[in-house]
C-alpha cells in the first residue's frame, strides 16, 4: 500500500495521509512488548519522514477525538507548503 500511494504521489496527484493512532496501553506490558512496541512506532516514523521527504503531508488522528481536528491540521500544513512541494 505504501508504494501504491508513493507511486501515485510521483504521478503529481495530490495526495495527503491521515494516521490512525489508538490509545496506548495503560496496563504494564512485558519487556518483549514494550520492545515490539518502540520497534512499531519507529517504523511508522519512518514511514511518516518518508511521505513528508516526497511532500506528502501526514497528520495523525487519535481514536478519541473527531476528524475536524486532523483535517484542520493538514489544511494548516498546505497553506504553508503552497509553492514549496516538489513533484
Amino acid at each position: 500500500m505504501l508504494n501504491a500511494l508513493a507511486t501515485i504521489r510521483a504521478r503529481g496527484v495530490d495526495l495527503a495521509v491521515i494516521e490512525t493512532v489508538g490509545r496506548r496501553r495503560d496496563r504494564p506490558v512485558s519487556a518483549a512488548g514494550n520492545l515490539a512496541g518502540r520497534l512499531i512506532e519507529l517504523e511508522r516514523v519512518e514511514v511518516r519522514d518518508n511521505f513528508g521527504r516526497r511532500g506528502v503531508p501526514v497528520v495523525g488522528w487519535h481514536d478519541n477525538e473527531s476528524l475536524e481536528a486532523p483535517l484542520s491540521a493538514l489544511a494548516t500544513w498546505r497553506r504553508r507548503a503552497r509553492g514549496r512541494v516538489a513533484r
